[in-house]
């Protein structure tokens, strides 16, 4: 009886998942093998980790050693510890300009992070509109979920369709008089 050799570990194929469930259970055994490895680097080579990583859908899952509001802050410069206790005027003048600027990036950041999240929000609404009248013939869409752009757009429509109208009218009493 001949036994076949084994494969061993095959290389996996670097390509988007196509299959959203497939995709989101792949998402979370990756999460979770990615979290088990920083843990044991921590453990082996006493080093601060954290990771931050955002599902399909937005979600934000973080890991940390030791946590990762202390790796963040630290990342982005809040909680730096000023220059070696030193009598140079000028390390300490650049440390706080450097603690000034950090700060005020990470200001500006997390206000540009606020307003795409709501700009995402508004786009997310907008393409379920889109969807509710692109479902529905567009004379009978709900006028309360267009926006005034879109009502004055629709007004100028009807308008245009109200003059053809006419003028085809006129056109069909001259023929039948």
């Amino acid at each position: 009886m001949t036994r076949n050799p084994s494969i061993g570990r095959r290389r996996t194929v670097l390509k988007k998942i196509e299959n959203k469930d497939d995709r989101l259970i792949t998402f979370s055994k990756r999460r979770s093998g990615i979290y088990k490895k920083a843990s044991e680097m921590t453990t082996l080579c006493d080093a601060e980790i954290g990771i931050l990583v955002f599902s399909e859908s937005g979600k934000p899952y973080t890991y940390g050693a030791p946590d990762f509001e202390t790796i963040s802050n630290r990342f982005r410069g809040a909680n730096n510890p000023p220059p070696a206790a030193t009598n140079d005027p000028i390390a300490n003048i650049m440390h706080a300009f450097k603690q000034e600027k950090s700060r005020e990036i990470n200001n500006v950041h997390d206000d540009l992070c606020a307003r795409l999240d709501i700009l995402k929000k508004e786009g997310d609404e907008i393409s379920k509109t889109i969807e509710t009248i692109k479902s529905q013939l567009w004379w009978e869409a709900p006028l309360e979920d267009l926006s005034q752009q879109e009502i004055n757009q629709l007004t100028q429509l009807m308008e245009q369709i109200n003059i053809k109208a006419n003028e085809r009218e006129e056109e069909l009493s001259l023929i039948y008089r």
